[in-house]
């Protein structure tokens, strides 16, 4: 009877051992998971970032320079003819229509 009760709490403390060693593993993996994720945000983030730098205005105007372009001196405004009513004619052309004979005359 007492090897029975020795072979009995050397198999519960074997098994106790062995539920942690499964909890630690799984709670590394964990932590890997999260150590990656929070590098993976920090990287999206600083995307971003220069994402919004590289379309602020400024970012803009100086890359159109680059390419040559300059501000323009004046602009034109072309009426549309019948416009400013606000409601939208079922046919997409019916605008271009409209305002392709005032374009010509400018």
């Amino acid at each position: 009877m007492v090897r029975l009760w020795a072979v009995g709490i050397v198999l519960a403390a074997l098994s106790g051992v062995m539920v942690h060693a499964f909890m630690a593993q799984a709670q590394m993996r964990v932590d890997q998971v999260e150590q990656a994720t929070a590098v993976e945000q920090t990287r999206y983030q600083e995307s971003r970032l220069r994402l919004a730098r590289l379309e602020s205005p400024d970012a803009l105007v100086a890359r159109a320079r680059e390419l040559g372009l300059i501000p323009a001196l004046t602009t034109r405004l072309i009426p549309v003819p019948g416009g400013g009513n606000g409601t939208r004619p079922v046919d997409p052309t019916h605008d271009w229509q409209i305002t392709k004979p005032a374009l010509g005359t400018r």
